[in-house]
């Protein structure tokens, strides 16, 4: 049976980053991406802009996760609620959660 390997978005943010270590501790091998990589033992950290689908879809082709915590957005204070990234962000996700499935993840 192939290892159980984990993609989490946004894993430098307010919750991608707690996601990590308890990851570890169930077993998963962990791949973080973010923008900023913190020092953690036991994480492969990715730097992609996952605006960019065609970096996303070599990311998940490169690592294969079987399992997707998606953190990343656009959250700049005051800004996010009505920001057009939200847009961008939102066909982001709808591509990196279709690519997912089509290459195996659950």
């Amino acid at each position: 049976m192939a290892a159980s390997r984990v993609l989490v978005t946004g894993a430098s943010g307010f919750i991608g980053r707690h996601a990590l270590e308890p990851l570890n501790r169930l077993g998963f091998e962990v791949h973080a991406v973010a923008r900023h990589a913190i020092e953690q033992a036991n994480v492969h950290w990715h730097a992609v802009d996952l605006l960019d689908s065609t970096s996303t879809r070599t990311l998940l082709e490169s690592i294969r996760p079987t399992h997707l915590l998606h953190f990343a957005w656009y959250a700049e204070h005051g800004k996010f609620w009505t920001s057009p990234l939200n847009l961008e962000w939102l066909s982001a996700t709808t591509s990196l959660l279709l690519d997912f499935v089509e290459l195996g993840g659950k």
